[in-house]
């Protein structure tokens, strides 16, 4: 079980990494060597939403239906191993004490707003409503990755380097080092927003209390 438990937990890491690095690669002025539709691609909700919404048979169901087989198998596969965003929600649920149990009919109760929410979404892309790209969880992450954390830490980085250098006069090596990274990973212009944020924020917490 616990090998088990450490491998879910490496997939996690490494899904996540790869979400993070798919976004920082592919934002402007960067063009990045893996699409960013990748994780949409997968995502069950997503391309199932979108299907409907279209009227059309989009190729990356299959991957999909693939997902879906895989939770059908061994349950929550998709949030609990590939996820982004789950992956997020439980490490952020791991910091926090451990809260008190509740009983069956309680968690069924909590659950089933989660479920009117995406029988509401399901039934506006049949009338051509697509909602999914407003609160699929990868969809949510995504935004608060471009908007808020990769601005953040590309400015948090830029800022410590020009301290350095010009404290400390790192006009060698350094100095190369910096102008290189400008011109590539760290020459993303750093526009902020605090919206995704929020959103992020929101969903952590319904997604904590109604257990998605």
């Amino acid at each position: 079980m616990r090998k088990l438990t450490a491998l879910r937990r490496l997939s996690q890491i490494s899904f996540l990494l790869l979400f993070v690095y798919i976004l920082w690669s592919t934002t402007y002025p960067l063009t990045g060597k893996l699409a960013p539709r990748l994780f949409f691609i997968i995502d069950p909700f997503v391309m199932l939403v979108t299907a409907l919404s279209r009227r059309v048979f989009l190729s990356g169901l299959v991957f999909s239906f693939i997902m879906i087989g895989l939770a059908v198998l061994l349950g929550r596969f998709f949030c609990g191993w590939i996820c982004p965003l789950g992956a997020f929600i439980d490490a952020v649920g791991a910091l926090r004490k451990k809260q008190r149990s509740i009983s069956d009919s309680g968690n069924r109760i909590l659950r089933l707003p989660k479920f009117l929410f995406l029988g509401a979404v399901v039934l506006l892309s049949f009338f051509g409503i697509q909602a999914a790209w407003v609160c699929d969880p990868i969809v949510v992450f995504g935004r608060f990755i471009s908007l808020n954390f990769i601005p953040f830490v590309t400015k948090g980085l830029d800022t410590a380097f020009i301290f350095f250098i010009r404290t400390f006069h790192w006009y060698g090596a350094p100095y190369d080092f910096y102008r290189d990274a400008k011109a590539s990973w760290l020459g993303i212009h750093p526009y902020y927003f605090r919206i995704p944020l929020l959103c992020l924020f929101s969903f952590c917490l319904l997604s904590r209390w109604l257990s998605f």
